[in-house]
């Protein structure tokens, strides 16, 4: 087996893609770049339970004080839920990852915006948008629950399904916010992210991001194609220094010919991804200041998932509340990274214009051209 490391090579997105999106991802990264430690998905049961117990998961256990410590953590990702879109509109995703988050009783799920090819004419981009605000045209639900795969009936006798609205688009940020308007009663027993929780980065602490030592990912891996998982992986796995790789098969008995396979996605089921924040590795040819790399491991259909982290994270003695800092936006198997979204301070006023509009109000035409931003 040739052992020598292939480098990455550039790329970006090609300028017909709309909005500027990563269609792709790296799938499985290392837990920190240039470790022979991969980013693992565990199914995050419910109250924050990770019933796993190999050797990585101990270790992030034992990091972090114990298993009531991590559980406590584990708890805001709860509030994931899986987007399901209709099956007859072509262009659709067919499935994303997102959470829910709540402001003074008002009621969301953010998710990414390339659900759908947006227009970069102004007019057409607009008639777009409103055409999927009316929801009998375009109903989106959402399921916030152990399991998605509706086969499993038993399990999806206890999913709570919510009845989501557009109510905002950022094309060029690539984010989405749709309001739920209906919910099962079952809805109160439900995680949710209080906006307490959100963290917007300012340019003034923007450095101390590399800092902060554990990073996480929850959603949905919704693709059982396992070609492509097999491609990714030996794209990954040929990048990778001979010692990183002789460390890979020694744990995980991975190689270039030996990969992955679909239970290691765990399928339609809420995982979580462990790993680090890459802070100047690159995440294409045009830079973004929100848009960072990550070694954390995402696969289709978790575009959307929050990224969490601990607001003093690595520092003893003091609070460690779990904040979100961003979302999955994908990747590109000619990276050793995934991509995510940050939310960053200039983004809250977006957000209050979309959490402060009601649908059952009357909109003047300025309010929907400060929710949905085309360019």
């Amino acid at each position: 087996m040739d052992t020598t490391p292939q480098k990455p090579v550039p790329w970006t997105t090609p300028d017909s893609e709309s909005p500027p999106q990563l269609r792709y991802y790296s799938g499985v990264t290392a837990f920190k770049h240039g470790a022979g430690q991969l980013s693992l998905f565990y199914e995050l049961e419910g109250g924050g339970i990770i019933e796993e117990d190999g050797p990585d998961i101990r270790e992030i256990r034992k990091h972090e004080g114990g298993l009531k410590q991590l559980k406590t953590m584990m708890k805001p990702g709860l509030a994931a839920v899986c987007l399901e879109f209709p099956k007859n509109a072509r262009e659709l995703a067919r499935r994303l990852s997102g959470f829910r988050l709540r402001r003074d009783g008002v009621d969301v799920v953010i998710t990414c915006a390339h659900f759908a090819t947006w227009p970069s004419i102004q007019q057409d981009f607009d008639e777009k948008a409103r055409a999927f605000t009316e929801m009998e045209k375009h109903p989106v639900i959402a399921l916030q629950a152990r399991m998605v795969d509706k086969e499993d009936a038993d399990d999806h006798s206890r999913h709570v399904k919510l009845n989501l609205q557009l109510i905002a688009i950022h094309r060029p940020w690539d984010l989405a916010i749709f309001r739920i308007v209906e919910k099962t009663e079952e809805d109160e027993e439900k995680q949710v992210i209080n906006w307490n929780q959100m963290h917007f980065v300012t340019p003034e602490d923007r450095g101390k991001l590399g800092t902060k030592d554990l990073w996480w990912s929850v959603g949905y891996n919704l693709s059982n194609d396992m070609s492509k998982l097999q491609t990714s992986w030996k794209a990954f796995f040929s990048r990778q220094p001979s010692k990183v790789q002789a460390d890979i098969y020694q744990k995980y008995k991975f190689d270039a010919t030996t990969t992955p396979n679909l239970k290691f996605l765990a399928v339609s089921q809420r995982t979580v991804s462990f790993g680090t924040l890459e802070q100047f590795a690159p995440t294409g040819e045009e830079e973004q200041t929100y848009q960072v790399s990550i070694s954390i491991s995402a696969w289709y259909g978790r575009s959307g998932s929050m990224i969490c982290t601990r607001e003093n994270g690595g520092v003893d003695g003091r609070d460690n509340q779990v904040s979100v800092h961003g979302i999955i936006k994908g990747g590109s198997t000619k990276s050793d990274y995934n991509v995510m979204i940050l939310f960053e301070e200039n983004m809250k006023s977006w957000l209050d214009k979309a959490l402060s509009f009601h649908p059952d109000e009357s909109e003047h035409p300025v309010d929907f051209s400060e929710r949905f931003i085309m360019a």
